[in-house]
């Protein structure tokens, strides 16, 4: 039986874009570290309530490598080296290969079974930012040059020239490719012509992050500190709270939305209240979450840690050898 898996991208040099920028020292040039108090009961019951639906083990990359860490006992099972720079995005392909996503332009296939890089695919002139399967099986990634380009697990297939960097990529349930970018704007587009459809205007600054609801609601998050709500083309709700740009969303399975920002936290809302609980603990800008369990969900930040959570009380964390980009879950 294969075990699930989680997945984070982190890097310990420092970012070369507007990103937040990774602490590795004080002013004094020490070490900075990061203390909490671990409640050893619910940390029980989180290990207690780790079963064969829940993930297994979390993944990261330190520097330009992906590790994949066991949940359950906090170690490393496997690195993955092969890029040379920072390690922004990655997924799990329908068929088990895990891309990854580099600010050194490439794109990378890994057999993660064999721990091997099986493929390299090049294109992009610019830092790649964000990578998504298609309902197809193609990929889909965006970067800094400015594209949208379509793969197959061996080639490019196809371009689509957007107006600014496409920071995150979403596909809709009818294969409508959305796009986030750094002129403010969601863009919908014709994933086979590679037609502009619309844009949708409100956001104020960079889109960071864009998901689907299950209701068919747009979700998006944005720099300048807010979560819009979408529906028919009109942004219905803005939710605020955040003190910072909020870099992801996520839906949980009870209808609340998670968010995480680089004001270092994460939030749960209420999405009718407008109502959200702050989650606080991480030191620097919290770039992903996952959830895990109908109870749990992980945060990854730029403070080298991953933080578990359960039914919003901090039960553990796990620290990693540089600043978390990204998570994905996967199968091993």
């Amino acid at each position: 039986m294969s075990e699930e898996s989680l997945v984070c991208s982190v890097t310990s040099q420092q970012p070369l874009t507007d990103s937040v920028v990774c602490p590795q020292e004080g002013e004094s040039g020490e070490r900075l570290t990061h203390h909490a108090r671990v409640n050893p009961v619910l940390l029980q019951q989180h290990a207690d309530n780790l079963n064969s639906n829940s993930f297994a083990h979390v993944a990261c990359s330190s520097s330009d490598d992906i590790e994949i860490w066991n949940v359950r006992t906090s170690t490393r099972v496997k690195l993955l080296k092969g890029h040379t720079n920072h390690i922004w995005s990655i997924i799990q392909l329908s068929d088990g290969t895990l891309v990854s996503a580099s600010w050194d332009n490439t794109i990378r296939l890994w057999n993660i079974k064999t721990d091997e890089c099986t493929k390299v695919l090049q294109g992009h002139t610019h830092w790649i930012n964000c990578l998504i399967q298609l309902a197809n099986g193609t990929i889909a990634s965006g970067s800094h040059d400015k594209t949208i380009r379509i793969w197959n697990t061996d080639s490019e297939l196809k371009i689509i020239q957007a107006d600014s960097i496409v920071q995150c990529l979403l596909e809709l349930e009818d294969g409508t490719l959305v796009s986030g970018s750094h002129d403010n704007l969601i863009t919908f587009w014709n994933a086979s012509t590679g037609e502009k459809i619309k844009s949708l205007i409100g956001h104020t600054d960079t889109v960071q992050s864009l998901i689907q609801l299950k209701d068919g609601r747009l979700a998006s998050t944005s720099k300048d500190m807010t979560i819009r709500i979408w529906k028919n083309d009109e942004c219905e709700i803005v939710l605020t709270g955040h003190t910072q740009w909020v870099q992801k969303v996520i839906e949980l399975s009870n209808g609340q939305l998670a968010t995480c920002s680089a004001d270092t936290t994460v939030r749960l809302w209420n999405v009718t209240t407008g109502e959200s609980q702050e989650l606080t603990g991480h030191a620097y800008n919290v770039t992903s979450l996952v959830q895990i369990d109908s109870e749990t969900i992980l945060s990854g930040s730029m403070d080298d840690t991953i933080r578990v959570w359960r039914n919003g009380n901090y039960i553990n964390h796990m620290a990693c050898s540089g600043c978390i980009c990204s998570m994905v879950p996967i199968k091993l």
